[in-house]
């Protein structure tokens, strides 16, 4: 039976780094056509039979990546308010179990549905529920990186 245990604090900076890692990953390519329609929506404002168009669609896409930014500063902040931020984590052959001073999961790897390995945070997604966890990647050691990809390809999960 294969065991590892990491350890490690789960600072605001991780937080940010697993949401941006996330958001790029999924919203990439609309974070540049909004990039692309705001630049153009600002050079049509000179017309005037289109600043009103071009107004309300700065507005929206203001709004969009407001959004995107709270989240980014909520994982923060909800990170820094961690009474203790030490996280613990047991990898074995029947899952995974991540605990805090408050609070204990566990995952079989059956229920980890992604585990999407990005430069400085692995997040670890769960199958039926949009729940996601990062572990920083400077924490993982190189048994735990080839246990966690090769019990989540065994149980059917996807590893990008």
């Amino acid at each position: 039976m294969t065991e590892c245990e990491l350890r490690f604090q789960y600072t605001s900076s991780i937080a940010r780094r697993a949401v941006v890692a996330i958001f790029l990953d999924a919203y990439l390519m609309r974070v540049i056509a909004l990039g692309i329609a705001y630049g153009l929506c600002l050079i049509e404002l000179r017309t005037v039979e289109v600043r009103p168009l071009a107004a309300f669609v700065l507005g929206l896409i203001t709004m969009l990546w407001w959004s995107w930014f709270r989240a980014f500063r909520w994982a923060g902040r909800l990170a820094s308010r961690m009474r203790d931020p030490n996280i613990s984590v047991m990898l074995n052959d029947a899952g995974i179990t991540f605990q805090a001073a408050d609070a204990s999961s566990r995952l079989s790897w059956a229920a980890v549905g992604t585990v999407r390995r990005f430069r400085k945070v692995w997040v670890i997604e769960q199958r039926d529920f949009p729940v996601r966890r990062a572990v920083p990647a400077e924490a993982l050691t190189p048994e735990a990186k080839d246990l966690i990809v090769r019990m989540v390809r065994k149980a059917g999960g996807k590893v990008r």
